[in-house]
């Protein structure tokens, strides 16, 4: 099955990270890229969408409010949050707004595409390199 994956954040740096991790892997088709909720909630309902991919956002808010948005506006739309904050309380909310999962910036490169398979197949993902940090 190819995974559909749609990227989610206002900062093209971001996007391209995620385009250049998604390269080459014939199971992902990228369906699509978002610089605002509301571009990302339309493109989520007009292409079937697999997984979502968003950044947590500087104050830890904007990500999550997406991954609300995404949840509800989009069923079947799991997604992932990817945060240079590892911290367990910003893991918490990214989980209780509906993520289904949760990378570590630092951790990326290696991580990004277990999560994108692990949530696509209905399970949750937190990064490896998070266990045990609080």
């Amino acid at each position: 099955m190819t995974i559909r994956v749609l990227v989610a954040d206002p900062n093209s740096k971001f996007r391209q990270s995620v385009r250049s991790v998604l390269a080459g892997e014939s199971d992902l088709e990228l369906v699509g890229e978002a610089s605002r909720a509301n571009e990302a909630a339309l493109l989520g309902s007009r292409f079937p969408t697999h997984v979502a991919v968003t950044e947590i956002g500087i104050n830890g808010c904007k990500g999550l409010d997406l991954a609300r948005r995404l949840t509800h506006d989009c069923p079947g739309v799991r997604v992932v949050v990817v945060s240079i904050y590892p911290n367990k309380h910003l893991v918490d909310a990214a989980f209780s707004a509906g993520a289904a999962g949760y990378v570590a910036k630092e951790c990326m490169q290696d991580d990004l595409l277990s999560a994108i398979q692990a949530v696509s197949q209905g399970h949750t993902y937190l990064s490896p390199c998070l266990n045990g940090r609080s």
